[in-house]
């Protein structure tokens, strides 16, 4: 919501916070223990709360608490994608266990066999990627011109998305695809 107009209106019977300029040199402690002392006199029975404005500020609109209650849902939404990715390369590379044998025997290397049963899951990620990045960005600008104050989406935010998504994307197939690539082929061929 935009800034609105304030206006305070004073009513002594209605007061439940009082709030005090204090000058910006003045001794803080000596502050609190005169104020403490003088509402000690005036309500003994009660317990003087207080607080520091910036002090106050800070709690009360700190991006501490939002920004690690974020990372968390980042960081399970990626364990989450990379454990689906992970299970649907260890299901593509069982199937094709013997064709990555055979291709071993006629003289494939390692590399090459890597590259092959990769390249589709790249070029999926590469292609979701480009389906995803302009569709975020669109729904991201919708979403922030709800508030009145807000930060402009930039390409760094969509550049460490998108780098993050390929880093665990191809550290989930890297790691599968080495280990079917690296199986000795006799073992895979036996049971043909």
């Amino acid at each position: 919501m935009p800034v609105a107009p304030l206006v305070l209106a004073y009513d002594p019977a209605e007061i439940k916070v009082l709030s005090v300029k204090v000058d910006e040199n003045a001794e803080k402690a000596h502050i609190e223990a005169s104020l403490a002392g003088i509402w000690k006199r005036l309500h003994p029975r009660e317990s003087f709360v207080y607080s520091w404005y910036e002090a106050q500020l800070y709690e009360d609109y700190a991006e501490d608490g939002d920004q690690r209650f974020t990372g968390v849902i980042v960081f399970i939404v990626f364990l989450i994608a990379g454990m689906g990715l992970l299970g649907m390369v260890t299901y593509t590379t069982e199937q094709r266990i013997s064709e990555v044998g055979i291709r071993k025997v006629l003289g494939a290397s390692a590399a090459q066999i890597i590259v092959l049963l990769s390249a589709g899951f790249v070029k999926m990620i590469l292609i979701a990627s480009v389906i995803a990045l302009p569709l975020g960005y669109f729904l991201g600008g919708l979403f922030l011109n709800l508030f009145t104050y807000h930060v402009s989406l930039g390409p760094g935010v969509f550049l460490r998305c998108l780098t993050s998504l390929l880093l665990t994307g191809l550290s989930a197939i890297g790691i599968q695809t080495y280990r079917t690539a690296m199986r000795n082929p006799a073992d895979t061929l036996r049971s043909e």
